[in-house]
């Protein structure tokens, strides 16, 4: 948690299929891919450090106005921000991958 947003880290499964889509989409060699972001490996593939960052929708912001309104509970008050693969620990010079996983 920080002051603007809320990240959460979870270890995720990639298939030998996964590897070899975000490598190309990222321009990267699957040899490449697997040394600096998997933490570990399976038969077919691996695990990685998968990163979600949520952001305020605009209901969960203070109005433009500066005047107060009502809360409505209808209304989502958090939206995914951004996604993105990061590099294993010990690893400084790759940059953390974006990967659209949620709500595609």
């Amino acid at each position: 948690m920080s002051e603007r947003d809320v990240s959460k880290y979870i270890l995720m499964e990639l298939t030998e299929e996964d590897v070899q889509d975000i490598s190309k989409v990222h321009h990267l060699k699957t040899r490449s891919f697997a040394k600096n972001y998997f933490v570990a490996r399976k038969d077919s593939g691996g695990i990685v450090i998968f990163q979600t960052t949520y952001g305020r929708t605009s209901h969960a912001r203070p109005p433009d106005d500066g005047k107060l309104r009502q809360l409505n509970a209808e209304y989502s008050w958090a939206t995914v921000a951004h996604q993105c693969i990061v590099p294993k620990p010990g690893v400084w010079d790759k940059a953390p991958l974006p990967c659209s996983i949620i709500y595609s």
